[in-house]
């Protein structure tokens, strides 16, 4: 409903046709598997009202698209239902930035397969809000004493400004892509300091 006040606002004049939106949707707010058509329906009406009143672009948290990862994380939607979703917004104009959390403790090379399968089935690779991004263990969570109890959880490594642990991964495998992945991300963070320094002294 907000999004047709702010539609109304711009038609009165009360708001800049310039005012834009932001907003972070979960997968099952634009799209549920269980709903009726008339439910999902009324989402997508939402959503193009949404377009119309200056959202352009949102944040999606779709986490992994790896059914067994994604167990792990207790997401509640589906592979199938981030599918949908991200097809209503790409079909009412919105361009999503996806949250995903490619890399946890247990993560298998068949489960980043997935992932990547899936990122480049819907062409959305380049969409990524940050494609390196690890589960952070933080305190007094479900996720924080599963690894104390596997014993992966660095117990000496806390860090006080984020409240999370670091911890090891469990297989080997993925443990060496892993750390080259976050190698070729520091050579990335490293061109960007130095690109922002050469823009700033011209």
């Amino acid at each position: 409903k907000w999004g047709e006040a702010v539609c109304g606002a711009k038609e009165r004049g009360d708001l800049r046709c310039a005012f834009i939106l932001l907003c972070f949707p979960s997968v099952r707010s634009n799209f549920g598997g269980g709903l009726s058509l008339d439910q999902n329906a009324e989402k997508r009406h939402a959503l193009k009202t949404l377009k119309r009143a200056g959202l352009n672009r949102c944040f999606i948290g779709v986490e992994s698209s790896s059914s067994t990862q994604l167990a792990r994380y207790e997401k509640k939607h589906t592979v199938a239902e981030e599918k949908v979703a991200l097809w209503i917004l790409d079909e009412v104009g919105i361009v999503p930035e996806l949250g995903f959390i490619m890399f946890d403790p247990w993560v298998t090379k068949r489960e980043l397969w997935e992932n990547l399968d899936f990122l480049r089935e819907m062409n959305l690779i380049g969409n990524l809000s940050n494609p390196f991004h690890q589960l952070r263990a933080q305190v007094n969570t479900p996720m924080y004493e599963r690894l104390a109890e596997s014993g992966l959880l660095k117990k000496e490594s806390y860090d006080p400004d984020w409240l999370t642990f670091e911890w090891e991964y469990k297989f080997e495998e993925t443990r060496k892509i892993i750390a080259f992945a976050k190698q070729f991300e520091s050579g990335l963070i490293f061109l960007e300091d130095f690109l922002k320094r050469i823009y700033r002294s011209n």
